[in-house]
């Protein structure tokens, strides 16, 4: 039997936030790298994922790159490079040191370089000189960087790159996967410890790691 009248009673909406889902699983990174993977996939900026800058894999300057290092996008049409920081690793003294580092080497080569810092699930913050300050998402900093705002202003040089742009759009790197595995490693490390139960007598007290200096 159908109803005949509407309820009158007082409604309660909710809004449910649409749960990010990444369209490239097969492809290994941190969820920031893939939300930019993403933006720039579909806005068909060719980039490198996870590879290195041409002139540092060969010739006179390969012996300025710094060991373990490969910067997260590269898009050599631009001369851009885009690198997500985490405000837990790269606010340490090491990583800090060594981001100046990269800094100065990728713009002495003339790239622009810019570090976007993951705040939040899906949110970022674009905060450098030259740059207005930008938080949003990731099509809101691909938008904000002034380089894309005009055609390509350097033609792609390697043939590797020039097949790649014509099949996918894009090239995986030779460093795929690790920035990814070294940052899940480091998250582990910062897991609470677990929960430890003293014995006193008969009875049983709880402590957290932290309190017994763990």
């Amino acid at each position: 039997m159908l109803r005949q009248r509407r309820s009158r009673g007082p409604r309660v909406w909710k809004l449910h936030k649409p749960h990010w889902i990444d369209p490239y699983p097969q492809i290994p990174g941190t969820e920031p790298e893939k939300r930019l993977f993403e933006v720039l996939v579909r806005h068909r900026l060719y980039f490198i994922f996870q590879g290195q800058i041409h002139e540092l894999e060969k010739g006179l300057y390969v012996t300025l790159s710094i060991p373990g290092y490969k910067p997260d996008f590269v898009l050599p049409e631009y001369k851009v490079i885009l690198d997500p920081f985490s405000p837990f690793h790269h606010s340490l003294p090491e990583a800090m040191a060594r981001d100046a580092k990269k800094y100065g080497l990728y713009t002495a080569l003339g790239y622009s370089y810019y570090f976007p810092w993951a705040v939040a699930p899906g949110v970022f913050v674009l905060d450098q000189k030259g740059v207005p300050k930008v938080r949003g998402g990731a099509e809101d900093i691909i938008a904000a960087i002034p380089e894309f705002q005009h055609a390509p202003k350097y033609k792609l040089k390697l043939k590797k790159d020039i097949h790649a742009k014509a099949a996918r759009g894009y090239r995986l790197g030779e460093n795929l996967g690790v920035g990814s595995t070294s940052v899940a490693a480091a998250n582990r490390a910062r897991t609470r410890p677990a929960d430890l139960t003293l014995v006193y007598g008969t009875r049983k007290r709880k402590r957290r790691g932290r309190a017994l200096g763990t």
